[in-house]
């Protein structure tokens, strides 16, 4: 293809400093990791007070690359702060390119990255390899206008997203608004433990030396598929005969599910089964029972997140299990409210679906203009 060029001939890539644990500290520039531009683990920053090479300096509207574990391309938008290593910082300093244009050129790129990723411990893409990726690369003129069109493209996309959140707030503060904090009860609810008002399980593993266990028609629900979300499908089935022959069960729609194990922001997320489904043994099931609207409790625990989070115990790794989430305490307020905060979600949902799909319709737009850009099609 015309344009055609390697990203190690379009730009210099520095990768960041090595810190240790040992540098960390509370004063000085913030050190950007990982996990402070993906928000993967925690946005909570770490420190470092001395002096390092400029090279290392990050500062606002530089582009970042994450290339171990997470691969993708950031704008930093924060203050100076020092790079943490696996983390690529662009130096444009070897063509003329817009650096919009190269933003939107390694998003078109990223899933070839991925696929050529490698190592048991941390997946990563070795410089060697990134270096030779080829990108499109027209003249800067070009680069302009094809920024410009992606640009609004992306914009369509942001803006439905921003929508979709406000009305994941809306349904916070309704909750706030109807029952106060959940913590603090200041409104007097009376309360009482998750275990005194209804059945606390968990699912189960089938063995994974039998075949005939698995690709069956049963939704088998992981904790990574629990996040705050309403699981209509699953990534895994059972067979009728994987769930006859394991301590699997099969839960009916309305149970709320709670990640008992995890990395990451895993563990204490909350989900709500939107059909029938098995789970595996690191899921805590709240059966749905008269005693409790599902909708108000499966939202008084996604706003409890921290909370149930913090009951983690265990040596490697902090888990949950059943008996902690029988002893958890929820407030308990009179029926007809917790139906009519119901009632209100069930129509702030409908508007989500319409966003939703308006946000199908932009993604969809975006994507068949990044094909077109970065095949010659907008030129």
């Amino acid at each position: 293809m015309q344009g055609q060029v390697k990203l190690g001939e379009v730009a210099t890539f520095i990768n960041g400093y090595p810190f240790k644990p040992t540098d960390w500290s509370r004063n000085g520039l913030e050190i950007i990791r990982i996990q402070n531009l993906t928000k993967s683990i925690s946005s909570e920053a770490n420190y470092y007070e001395g002096n390092l090479p400029n090279k290392y300096r990050v500062t606002k509207g530089d582009l970042l690359i994450s290339w171990s574990a997470t691969l993708d391309i950031f704008e930093w938008t924060g203050n100076d702060a020092w790079l943490n290593q696996h983390i690529f910082k662009v130096q444009f300093d070897k063509l003329e390119v817009d650096k919009r244009f190269f933003r939107f050129a390694i998003v078109n790129v990223i899933d070839k990255l991925r696929q050529q990723v490698h190592g048991a411990t941390m997946q990563h893409i070795t410089k060697g390899k990134f270096d030779a990726t080829p990108i499109f690369l027209p003249p800067l003129s070009t680069q302009q206008r094809i920024a410009e069109i992606l640009d609004k493209a992306d914009a369509l996309r942001k803006k439905d997203r921003q929508l979709l959140q406000h009305y994941d707030d809306l349904a916070q503060s309704l909750f706030i608004d109807m029952f106060g904090d959940p913590v603090r009860n200041e409104k007097g609810w009376e309360v009482k433990k998750i275990g005194e008002i209804t059945t606390v399980t968990s699912g189960s593993t089938p063995s994974r030396q039998v075949d005939e266990y698995y690709n069956g028609t049963i939704p088998w629900v992981k904790t990574t598929e629990v996040n705050g979300n309403v699981i209509v499908s699953t990534e895994e089935h059972l067979s009728d005969l994987g769930l006859k022959n394991s301590s699997c069960k099969l839960y009916p729609p309305k149970s709320i599910i709670i990640a008992m194990y995890g990395q990451g922001k895993t563990r204490g997320q909350v989900g709500l089964l939107g059909i029938a489904a098995a789970t595996n043994q690191a899921c805590g099931v709240i059966l749905p029972d008269g005693a409790f609207d599902e909708i108000f409790l499966y939202n008084y625990l996604k706003l409890s997140y921290k909370n149930l989070r913090s009951l983690g115990r265990g040596g490697n790794q902090e888990n949950l299990n059943a008996g902690m989430i029988k002893d958890f305490q929820i407030i308990i307020p009179p029926i007809i409210l917790q139906n009519q905060f119901t009632r209100q979600i069930q129509n702030i949902e409908q508007q989500k679906e319409k966003v939703k799909a308006q946000m199908q319709e932009s993604e969809h737009l975006f994507q068949a203009l990044l094909q077109k850009a970065f095949s010659g099609g907008l030129n």
